[in-house]
């Protein structure tokens, strides 16, 4: 028993790095692509020679000047910060095998005994591009890494102009039995369907392409080729009792779509003496909206201490082919949120709310298109 307890007493104080030299056996495989990146360029960034993984060890024990360093915090004092260790793994250090990767990496580092594996990242290279401001994509494959058997989880990589869906396998070398998988949220992006199976959530590809796009702030530059619009009187009647703040509809043509980013912040002082602000923001393609967000708030003044009310925060989303993907709807008094891909997943029924009524998302939406008439009808400015 106190041989044992010994081992690992060396082992947590990092001086028994031999005693646990184990190998970890890692698989991963591309299960799902979507945005501005096709199969044929995924399938080159696989096979390239400057693809990378990075294998990151932290010590078991912080040592100042050794494997941690020391720095002050405000307003006194100090505290050590572990200086970590990364090997990188290139080449044929990597078995590629279609769309998948396979490697193997040591739990203790090899010039660090006290070092322990700690977590695995991936480093694919990409050609420059919209929503690329990157020369990679780094990927964290894992960054709590299970200390004993195998086991199977699904890694999701997004970034403005395409994701890339990671099914993402580890075994160490003295585990038996099969992978044990990771459970997956119902508010997440994935849904397992069994036997290493997955369903990701259905791209959509107007929403990632606006979100593309750097349209200008109000006030700023805005894209070359690209028109402004602002809201000139006489106002629509829905905005009548309202004062015009922070507006402006921006106007991008494309080589296949017309795109057109909304927003317009209003205020108004109540009745009660309150002021009340309103912001709206929205996306369209070719005049259809495709993402639209109204909130509405009540703010103190020296004459009101409460507002009397609080319209809170409505969002809806549309798939390309025009049905409802999301909408959420947010007061003080709760959220309501119905998600159609969540709404796909029996075990995740009881995390839904009911769907919206039509009534309810033709007039949010039907708000939209009329500011929206309204804006191009000021004209430029």
């Amino acid at each position: 028993m106190l041989p044992r307890l010994l081992t690992s007493l060396l082992i947590l104080l990092g001086f028994a790095g031999s005693v646990s030299a184990r190998t970890l056996f890692v698989e991963v495989e591309v299960l799902h692509e979507a945005g501005l990146l096709g199969k044929g360029e995924l399938n080159a960034l696989l096979a390239s020679p400057q693809l990378r993984v990075e294998a990151h060890y932290q010590p078991g024990k912080l040592i100042d000047g050794a494997t941690a360093r020391r720095e002050k915090i405000l307003p006194i004092g100090s505290k050590l910060f572990a200086i970590g260790q990364i090997t990188m793994l290139t080449g044929a250090e990597i078995a590629r095998h279609g769309r998948g990767l396979r490697f193997r990496v040591d739990e203790v580092h090899q010039a660090h005994a006290s070092y322990r594996l700690e977590s695995l990242r991936l480093a694919l290279p990409v050609a420059p591009g919209p929503g690329r401001p990157q020369p990679e994509v780094d990927i964290t494959l894992s960054d709590d890494l299970k200390r004993q058997g195998a086991h199977e989880t699904v890694v999701l990589s997004r970034n403005p102009a395409f994701e890339i869906g990671l099914r993402l396998r580890y075994r160490w070398d003295d585990a038996p039995g099969d992978y044990v998988l990771a459970p997956l949220p119902c508010h997440g992006e994935v849904q397992s369907l069994g036997k290493g199976q997955y369903r990701f959530r259905p791209q959509q590809q107007l929403l990632r392409l606006l979100g593309t796009i750097d349209f200008g702030g109000v006030g700023q530059k805005i894209p070359p080729g690209a028109r402004r619009f602002m809201l000139a009187p006489p106002y629509p009647a829905a905005l009548a009792e309202w004062r015009i703040g922070d507006q402006q509809l921006v106007q991008v043509p494309t080589a296949d779509k017309t795109l057109e980013a909304m927003t317009l912040h209003v205020e108004r002082k109540g009745a009660d003496g309150c002021r009340y602000m309103r912001i709206y923001d929205a996306w369209f393609a070719d005049g259809k909206p495709v993402k639209v967000q109204r909130s509405g708030y009540g703010l103190y003044t020296d004459a009101c201490e409460e507002p009397k009310t609080n319209e809170g925060t409505t969002e809806m989303r549309w798939n390309d082919d025009g049905t409802l993907a999301y909408f959420m709807a947010s007061t003080h008094f709760g959220t309501r949120l119905w998600d159609d891909f969540r709404a796909g997943a029996p075990a995740c029924a009881a995390d839904n709310s009911p769907p919206p009524g039509p009534r309810e998302v033709d007039t949010l939406r039907d708000e939209f298109t009329r500011l929206r008439a309204a804006f191009l009808q000021g004209g430029k400015p």
